[in-house]
């Protein structure tokens, strides 16, 4: 949550960049929260994404077709 209460103070002040890295930050930080919930190591570098992939029969259907969506969205 100290990401986004960030990303606000940025946003209120204009300062865009900063907006999305705080962002990015977030995202990534639930990513990594989710492997850890399913018994999943996250990995230490920033893109999870390979990661969610072979790993996602482990999570539930929802959380599982939104990660195959954007697999599917980037035309991996």
């Amino acid at each position: 949550m100290e990401r986004i209460k960030h990303a606000r103070e940025a946003l209120s002040g204009g300062n865009y960049p900063y907006v999305v890295r705080q962002c990015q930050e977030a995202v990534e930080l639930l990513l990594k929260a989710a492997l850890r919930i399913v018994g999943v190591e996250p990995p230490r570098w920033h893109d999870v994404g390979p990661v969610l992939r072979r790993e996602r029969s482990k999570f539930l259907g929802g959380f599982r077709n939104i990660s195959m969506s954007w697999h599917q969205y980037r035309g991996a």
